[in-house]
């Protein structure tokens, strides 16, 4: 399974610049490995994430939660 789930591109989504988050829903094993901009990378179960996240991440989970509950796809946010 994979699916597009969005593009969040607001330009005021990230303090240090215009950036770009294209977001695919996949299914994924092994461990996670990170660059040094993501040195602190962790798994979470959906039900497990923390309430504070950087950026627009709680939008893009409130996205991919509706669609976990009933199958639609978020409309495009631009």
């Amino acid at each position: 399974l994979k699916i597009l789930l969005g593009c969040y591109s607001n330009p005021a989504r990230d303090p240090r610049g215009h950036t770009v988050s294209v977001v695919y829903i996949a299914k994924a094993h092994g461990e996670p490995h990170a660059a040094d901009d993501a040195k602190n990378l962790k798994a979470f179960n959906l039900d497990e994430i923390p309430e504070m996240l950087c950026f627009d991440h709680a939008m893009i989970l409130y996205d991919y939660r509706e669609f976990v509950r009933c199958g639609k796809l978020p409309d495009l946010r631009i």
